[in-house]
């Protein structure tokens, strides 16, 4: 699977040249052995578990990268309207975690 990566970019300028980032990052855990033992690890799968009763699957992982202070606004949004619309998740049955990495 190729790893689906955003045309959302930032541009910093650095010294005399300016760069264009990648903002977001779509699948980590399908090429990033890393960023895989980190979607399954048990302290965030087990509580999932708990709550829903049931196995849970990865539905999306994606990697937004943003420094602290810096850059563009993330909005706060509800994602299960896209996921529904654009992937048939049939019902609003998710949870969504956020794990903040620092360099």
């Amino acid at each position: 699977m190729t790893p689906k990566r955003s045309s959302n970019s930032t541009a910093r300028k650095s010294g005399a040249r300016k760069r264009v980032a990648p903002r977001t990052a779509f699948a980590a855990h399908t090429f990033n052995e890393t960023f895989r033992l980190l979607a399954c690890h048990p302290r965030l799968v087990e509580p999932l578990r708990q709550i829903f009763g049931e196995d849970v699957y990865v539905h999306q992982f994606k990697l937004n990268a943003k420094a602290a202070f810096e850059g563009d606004v993330w909005q706060w949004h509800q994602d299960y309207g896209t996921w529904a619309r654009d992937d048939g998740m049939p019902e609003p049955r998710a949870m969504n975690i956020a794990v903040f990495l620092t360099r």
